[in-house]
């Protein structure tokens, strides 16, 4: 016969015996220890958060990633941090009940003239393959300081001015009101009595836009006012530019980088003088224009084909 001491000897093994062959004990993870709990970005890098779950026997082991304005900084299954546009963004790390906050904070690098402009919505100096060039920057600045439409519409444009890589071929005068001026034509264009007789350079701004399409953090593609398409010739001045001409400078440094990218379109050569539409009207038969070769504005009739549109964008 078993001995009494022996049997409860036995009978204290046996959960032992039990607990190595059920399940792991649980361990839950007590803190979240991250590498950097802030750091700065600008649009378009990217940035890994790295993190370490204490304790380090803890069974809490999968590290989950949120973020709280992914229209600003977005972040992976993994942690990866993009980061997309202007603004703040708080990255939570999140393992068990446990959780740790990331600051993160996005910034435009500023854009410089002559600057390619992508689909995305970022800029750069030097052609990025990896993505779309639709528009070469021409102008630096708050392009809603003169536009009140463009600024009500786009606050968050305040960077400056695109113009397309491509142009169409078939079709107070010192401020930049080309977007408010292409709304308003757009308007009338849409109402049924003006069915027939469409401001064709603003409809095809529209056609331009579907076959083009523009960042959302972008005012998209409208006719330049005579003012904006100063400043793609020649840059700013304080002068009335109804009688400025002026070395077009800027002209020049936009069609070096137009001349860098296939399938696009040159403003203009010494061997065919491009004219543009402006959104501006002289009267009611005709409209301002500026010429691409000498900076020169005018105002003409406006069935003219020999001028053109070129479409520029806010961003």
């Amino acid at each position: 016969m078993m001995k009494t001491k022996d049997l409860f000897a036995a009978i204290a093994v046996l959960p032992a015996l039990a607990s190595c062959g059920g399940t792991e004990k649980e361990i839950s993870a007590e803190d979240i220890i991250l590498e950097e709990t802030e750091f700065n970005m600008t649009v378009g890098e990217t940035r890994q958060i790295k993190a370490e779950i204490l304790p380090q026997n803890t069974t809490d082991t999968i590290l989950l990633f949120d973020s709280s304005a992914p229209d600003i900084a977005s972040v992976s299954e993994n942690g990866l941090v993009t980061a997309l546009s202007e603004g703040e963004a708080a990255i939570r790390v999140s393992a068990g009940e446990k959780h740790a906050l990331c600051n993160v904070t996005v910034q435009c690098i500023p854009a410089e003239i002559g600057d390619y402009y992508y689909s995305d919505g970022t800029w750069s100096s030097e052609p990025d393959t990896d993505k779309t060039v639709i528009g070469i920057v021409f102008w630096t600045g708050n392009p809603g300081q003169d536009d009140p439409s463009l600024k009500k519409d786009h606050p968050e444009c305040t960077h400056g001015l695109a113009v397309a890589i491509n142009g169409e071929q078939e079709s107070t005068l010192n401020m930049m009101v080309g977007y408010n001026n292409t709304k308003a034509i757009e308007v009338f264009n849409a109402a049924p009595e003006n069915a027939t007789w469409p401001v064709e350079a603003v409809e095809k701004a529209g056609q331009y836009r579907q076959s083009v399409p523009a960042p959302e953090n972008s005012s998209d593609w409208y006719l330049p006012s005579a003012k904006e398409l100063t400043l793609l010739a020649y840059g700013d001045t304080d002068k009335n530019i109804y009688y400025t001409d002026s070395t077009t400078v800027i002209k020049e440094l936009v069609n070096e980088k137009l001349s860098t990218l296939e399938d696009s379109q040159l403003l203009c050569t010494h061997d065919f003088i491009w004219t543009y539409w402006a959104a501006n009207e002289f009267d009611e038969e005709e409209a301002y224009n500026v010429s691409m070769m000498s900076g020169a504005t005018f105002y003409y009739k406006k069935g003219v084909i020999n001028y053109f549109a070129r479409f520029i964008l806010a961003f």
